[in-house]
C-alpha cells in the first residue's frame, strides 16, 4: 500500500510543469534512489516481499515521456546559455585589451572550453539517471556544440565585415582571431569526451564526424580572416616598397649624365626600360602584387618618351604623362627631354606652354611620386662654365 501511495504521489507531482532542476531530482529519485539498497532494495524487504511484483513507481511510458521532456528542457537551456556566452565572447573581441594567453604564451580563447565544460557537466548529471539517459544527453550535447560552432562562424563573419569598414578597429583584431584558432585546436583534442567509444548510440557515432567537420570549418574561417588581414598589411608594405622603387628609378634616370646622341641610342634606351618593366613586373608579382599600379605604368610612360621617333609628337606624349601623373613638374619634363638629346628650344617652349595650359589639380587619393624626386640643377643660359656662375 505504501508503494502504491508513493506511485500516486509521483504521478501527481509529474503532472505539473516542473522546472528542469526539480524534474531531475524527481527522475533521479525514481530511477536511482527508490530502487537502491537504502530503500526498496534493502535486504529486509527482500525477505518479506517480492519487490519485482510491485513494479516500477511510475509506468515505463510515463518515465520515457519525462526523460524526453527533461532532455528537451536541457537542450533549450544549453542553447540559451551558449548564445549568451557567445555574445560575451564577441563583445570581448572589441576590447582595447589583448586576449588571454596560455602557459606557453599563445593567445587562447576560453569560450570553446567553457562551452565544453558546461556540456560535460550536464552529461555527467544525466549519467546518474542511467546509461540510456547519458547517451541521450551526449547526443544532445553533440548537436548543441555543432550549433555553437555554426553561431561562432556567423559571429566571425560579422567580425570580419565590421573590421573591413575600419581596419584600425578593433585594435587586437588579429590577436583575437589567433585566440579563436588556438581555442578550436584545444577543443579538437578534448571533443572526444562527448562521444567515447563505449557510448554505443548510433546517433553519437553519426554526430561525431559532423562535429569535427564543423570544428574544422570554424578554424578555417578564422584562418582565412587572419590571412586576409596579413595579405592586406603585406599589400600596404608592397605598395610602399613599390613607391620607393619608383622614386629611386626616376631619380636615377633624370640625374644620369647619359644623353642620347642618335635615334639608335634613344631606341636602345627605350628597349632597356622595356626590359626593366618586365623584370619589375615579375618581381612584384612574385612578392604578391597581382598588378603594378605605379612603378610599371610610369616606366612604360617614360619609355614612350624615348621610343617616340617624331619629336613633334612629344607634346602629346607629355600631355598623357601629365594626365596620369599630375604631380610631374616642368623641371622634371625638361630634364627628361634633355636626355633625349634631340629636342630644340622651340619645341621645349611649345611643350612647356602646353603644360601650363593643362595644369591639373591633384586628386585627394593621389600617391605623389615626382614631388619626392629632386630635379638636377641646370646651368643658367649664356654661362661659359658652371664655375663662373657661382
Amino acid at each position: 500500500m505504501c508503494h502504491h501511495g508513493i506511485a500516486r504521489h509521483l504521478r501527481e507531482i509529474l503532472s505539473h510543469d516542473l522546472p528542469h532542476p526539480a524534474l531531475y531530482h524527481v527522475l533521479h529519485w525514481v530511477t536511482t534512489v527508490y530502487p537502491s539498497a537504502d530503500m526498496m532494495g534493502h535486504p529486509n524487504f527482500s525477505s518479506e516481499i517480492d519487490v519485482s511484483e510491485l513494479g516500477p513507481p511510475i509506468p515505463p511510458e510515463m518515465l520515457e515521456e519525462q526523460l524526453i521532456r527533461y532532455t528537451r528542457c536541457i537542450r533549450a537551456c544549453l542553447r540559451q546559455w551558449i548564445h549568451k556566452a557567445l555574445e560575451v565572447e564577441a563583445s570581448d573581441w572589441m576590447r582595447e585589451q589583448e586576449p588571454d594567453k596560455d602557459q606557453d604564451g599563445f593567445y587562447l580563447s576560453g569560450f570553446q572550453h567553457v562551452v565544453m565544460q558546461m556540456l560535460m557537466e550536464n552529461v555527467q548529471l544525466a549519467a546518474a539517471l542511467g546509461e540510456g539517459m547519458e547517451n541521450r544527453l551526449r547526443s544532445a550535447a553533440l548537436c548543441e556544440m555543432e550549433n555553437c560552432l555554426v553561431w561562432l562562424r556567423e559571429a566571425l563573419v560579422k567580425y570580419g565585415i565590421e573590421h573591413m569598414k575600419d581596419r584600425t578597429c578593433p585594435t587586437y583584431y588579429t590577436q583575437y582571431l589567433l585566440a579563436i584558432i588556438n581555442g578550436c585546436s584545444a577543443l579538437s583534442a578534448t571533443i572526444s569526451n562527448l562521444h567515447p567509444e563505449e557510448s554505443g548510440t548510433a546517433m553519437c557515432r553519426r554526430a561525431a564526424p559532423c562535429l569535427q567537420t564543423s570544428l574544422d570549418k570554424t578554424q578555417k574561417k578564422a584562418c582565412h580572416l587572419v590571412l586576409d588581414e596579413l595579405q592586406t598589411e603585406l599589400q600596404f608594405l608592397l605598395a610602399q616598397a613599390e613607391r620607393m622603387v619608383t622614386i629611386e628609378y626616376v631619380r636615377s634616370l633624370i640625374h644620369s649624365k647619359f644623353v642620347c646622341r642618335s635615334p639608335g641610342e634613344r631606341q636602345q634606351m627605350a628597349h632597356r626600360m622595356a626590359l626593366d618593366t618586365e623584370e619589375l613586373s615579375m618581381t612584384l608579382n612574385t612578392m604578391g602584387m597581382e598588378e603594378s599600379t605605379l612603378c610599371v605604368p610610369l616606366i612604360r610612360s617614360l619609355q614612350e618618351l624615348f621610343a617616340l621617333k617624331d619629336p613633334s609628337l612629344l607634346s602629346l606624349e607629355v600631355s598623357g604623362l601629365m594626365a596620369t601623373f599630375p604631380d610631374i613638374s616642368e623641371d622634371h619634363v625638361l630634364a627628361l627631354l634633355e636626355l633625349r638629346g634631340d629636342v630644340t628650344r622651340d619645341l621645349r617652349y611649345t611643350i612647356v606652354t602646353t603644360m601650363h595650359q593643362q595644369a591639373l589639380t591633384l586628386p585627394e587619393d593621389y600617391r605623389h611620386i615626382f614631388i619626392s624626386v629632386p630635379v638636377p640643377v641646370r646651368a643658367p643660359p649664356f654661362c661659359l662654365h658652371p664655375s663662373s656662375c657661382a
